[in-house]
């Protein structure tokens, strides 16, 4: 089935609420920094061109958490979205790297 990327954000979005993703979010900041410090922080990570997929991957999904911890729910949908596509580039990665 394919999606249009309409549907990909609603079922993103659905994704956020759900009851895993929430516990997630709680401890996607470490303790005693702020969420804003933090998000910041990603989002200078994420401008960096030296990212390997991986590294992308889990700075989209930290980010995302923070996201829906903070109430920016589209934000956070766009964020799952960009992490799964990231994810796609992390395999890619693996694999050209057990290539070597």
């Amino acid at each position: 089935m394919v999606l249009t990327r309409g549907r990909r954000l609603i079922y993103a979005a659905a994704l956020c609420f759900s009851g895993g993703m929430i516990s997630h979010a709680q401890s996607a900041a470490p303790p005693g920094l702020p969420v804003g410090t933090e998000m910041e922080s990603l989002e200078k990570k994420l401008g960096r061109a030296d990212l390997s997929g991986a590294e992308r991957h889990e700075a989209l999904i930290r980010l995302a958490r923070l996201r829906q911890l903070s109430g920016d729910v589209e934000g956070a949908a766009r964020s799952w979205l960009e992490a799964a596509a990231a994810l796609s580039g992390a395999e890619a990665d693996e694999r050209a790297g057990r290539a070597l």
